[in-house]
């Protein structure tokens, strides 16, 4: 077996202390610094989980010596100076104010959502490229993003699959090369993928839909699969022949797959 990685240790100890096994995680991310002393996002974890004070201090002045300009790292130090008034960090703890999860109330916290300032605890922080939020924060962010109509993914799919259609209906008839249709393939399925793709959003008057990018790739696809059944039948083929012909073609179905794959691209 493998060694565990650093990366793999801190995202056992995520999942740890999102089900509330804080001694799990506190063991899973002092391996993982231990493994990787340089990481900074490690050290802000581990602050996250630790019980002392004195080790949450510690923590945060390694994020600090490792990325100088960490804002969660200095709120932590703040927030431990603000509540230390002039004692040891550790002393009087009953008399300090303690944050704790809004959603948790029983579980202790160095972490407020960055948009809203609502105390959280690891269970409930989504991190995301702008540092932690609460989950209703980035439920209303992604309400926000996606602005399409529940008709955009039928819309969607109709041009995906009927542009999809013709064109393998043109690959299927025009090239029978072999190796060489392989090439051809690779050239022309990212090139008819994005145009479908534009297509598509352009039907959608470029709205945002959470899974546009997948059924218009799925029926891409199949559209892709379609037009070559079509002229198998009029080659007067049985219906496992007309199922099964797309199937014999490798540049076929690499034109395919990777003309779907840029549709699924283009729209995510």
């Amino acid at each position: 077996m493998g060694r565990v990685s650093a990366a793999d240790l801190v995202r056992q100890a995520r999942a740890a202390a999102r089900a509330g096994e804080t001694e799990e995680a506190r063991r899973l991310l002092r391996q993982a610094v231990a493994l990787e002393p340089n990481d900074a996002q490690s050290w802000l974890d581990l602050a996250g989980v630790v019980s002392s004070p004195e080790e949450k201090r510690a923590c945060f002045a390694r994020v600090l010596a490792l990325d100088p300009e960490n804002e969660e790292a200095k709120a932590g130090l703040a927030w431990l100076e603000r509540k230390g008034e002039g004692r040891g960090v550790g002393d009087d703890h009953a008399d300090r104010e303690i944050l704790y999860c809004a959603n948790h109330p029983d579980t202790e916290t160095l972490l407020r959502c960055n948009r809203c300032n609502k105390p959280i605890c690891l269970r409930c922080a989504v991190r995301t490229p702008v540092g932690y939020r609460c989950r209703e924060c980035v439920a209303e962010q992604r309400a926000l993003f996606y602005t399409g109509l529940v008709w955009d993914y039928p819309i969607a799919a109709a041009v995906s699959g009927l542009l999809f259609a013709l064109a393998g209906f043109l690959f299927f008839s025009l090239f029978n090369l072999g190796f060489f249709g392989v090439w051809i393939a690779v050239l022309l399925g990212p090139a008819v993928g994005g145009g479908v793709a534009e297509a598509a959003r352009g039907a959608v008057r470029r709205r945002r839909s959470r899974y546009l990018e997948v059924v218009a790739a799925a029926s891409a696809a199949l559209g892709g699969l379609v037009g070559p059944a079509l002229v198998v039948s009029g080659q007067g083929a049985p219906l496992a022949g007309l199922l099964l012909a797309p199937l014999f073609r490798l540049d076929l179905l690499l034109f395919i797959g990777l003309g779907a794959a840029t549709v699924y691209a283009r729209l995510r």
